[in-house]
């Protein structure tokens, strides 16, 4: 074990109490509780506690501001970093109030102790580790205005771990893509009409990462869309909106993007629109969603009052499942068509974007903007997966007017309804006609 590095220097603050029409305490009183610090394991009270203190808010307000500060898919992270650092500093320090000034010192210490000890033991990646000093070093400059995580000595360890310590996408070995014409010919061969309802479910939430690559927390919350038939597709178009925020931050553009899939006339045991047809048929939605299957979209946009997802429970009481369910069950789905024990909904989710990248020549950024990530090197270090030259030999030179979801599924276009298909809409590209020609 490495010994805890001394505090260096105090930090000082620049604090401006905002006051509040429901707080009673005295200035004595408020400069008391602002100069001693409380340890408490539960990281909201803490945060609540602080903000009473140093802002100088009732215990409402500061609760309000307390959720304004972080997004609800940061705090998790928070409060599991925030136990630790308890643990540590009650082993230690014990958990009487302490000064302010002494309070962050010791904070100071703790961060500058479990580098320390990362960067001689080499037991983290880089990543974990930013992990467990970050969430402090946010709280503090969030509620105390204090910058521990960016004080001199603190950032000189950051700095030497940032190149001593390895990353964990550096070291991970990437991915190959998952046999998509293979896994469709599983799923065709899995009769729809004849599932029951939870594996009905696993199917169809296989078939939506398939078409949309979607994360599974957004796929356990989508509202149901409206069709529509589009001039520049061959096929009905189905969007389905996430009721969940999450896509929206992630994504580069930072709006809400609906999930998009088309229906497949040529064989529908893995046409994702009938399939949501057939789940909504045999599950009614255990008539929770009477009010929203007609007006799910308001305007372009969720209708987040009827916030109830297609994807419910198949036990009472009634809701809408949770995102592990979505990646267990996807998982035990595609082994048990697949027969592939390994593969997941994020491995699903790494190869349907890599491959379409293949097949349209797309760039990193292209694919991050479609498929909702943030930056384009989210997918090219996260994401992007190996396409064995096979694959590429076997998606090759198909038409980019062709929907994204029929590109994967080329093998099951019958070719003369395609042609019968294509007489109807004129006129009919050239690229396509011809590609369908050489198939045959």
């Amino acid at each position: 074990m490495v010994a805890s590095p001394l505090a260096h220097g105090v930090f000082g603050s620049n604090l401006r109490g905002t006051g509040s029409s429901n707080i009673s305490d005295t200035k004595q009183v408020l400069a008391t509780d602002k100069a001693m610090v409380t340890m408490v394991l539960d990281w909201n009270a803490f945060v609540v506690q602080r903000l009473q203190a140093e802002k100088g808010l009732g215990r409402d307000d500061a609760k309000k501001m307390a959720t304004q500060l972080w997004q609800k898919t940061t705090t998790h992270g928070y409060k599991s970093a925030w136990r630790t650092f308890h643990d540590d500093y009650v082993r230690d320090h014990g958990e009487e109030p302490t000064e302010r000034s002494v309070f962050v010192q010791r904070a100071e210490a703790w961060m500058m102790h479990k580098i320390s000890q990362s960067l001689a033991e080499k037991n983290l990646y880089y990543e974990q580790l930013n992990n467990i000093i970050t969430p402090i070093s946010g709280t503090l400059r969030n509620t105390m205005e204090v910058n521990v995580g960016q004080s001199q000595a603190v950032e000189r360890l950051r700095n030497r771990a940032k190149t001593e310590l390895l990353y964990r996408k550096h070291q991970d070995k990437q991915n190959m893509a998952i046999d998509i014409p293979k896994l469709l010919h599983a799923l065709a061969e899995d009769k729809s009409s004849e599932l029951d309802e939870k594996t009905l479910r696993a199917k169809l939430m296989t078939l939506l990462i398939l078409d949309t690559a979607a994360r599974p927390s957004t796929i356990r919350n989508v509202l149901r869309g409206t069709e529509k038939q589009t001039p520049d597709t061959f096929a009905t178009k189905l969007e389905l909106f996430p009721i969940s925020t999450k896509d929206r931050h992630a994504a580069k553009n930072k709006k809400i993007q609906p999930l998009v899939t088309h229906a497949f006339p040529f064989n529908k045991d893995i046409c994702t629109i009938y399939t949501l047809k057939l789940y909504l048929d045999k599950t009614r939605l255990k008539e929770l969603k009477k009010d929203i299957d007609h007006q799910a979209v308001v305007d372009g946009r969720p209708s987040l009052q009827q916030g109830t997802s297609i994807f419910v429970t198949c036990k009472k009481p009634y809701g809408s499942i949770k995102e592990t369910t979505v990646t267990s069950e996807v998982r035990k789905y595609i082994h048990r068509i697949f027969q592939l024990k390994n593969n997941s909904a994020r491995d699903l989710r790494r190869s349907v974007p890599s491959l379409l990248q293949h097949i349209d020549n797309l760039s990193d950024e292209d694919i991050a903007t479609m498929f909702r990530w943030h930056r384009e090197d989210t997918f090219r270090d996260w994401y992007k997966t190996v396409i064995p030259s096979g694959l590429k030999d076997h998606y090759k030179q198909i038409p980019d007017q062709i929907p994204n979801s029929w590109k994967l599924r080329i093998d099951h276009v019958h070719k003369d309804r395609f042609r019968t298909l294509l007489r109807t809409k004129k006129p009919v590209p050239a690229t396509i006609d011809n590609f369908f020609k050489k198939q045959g």
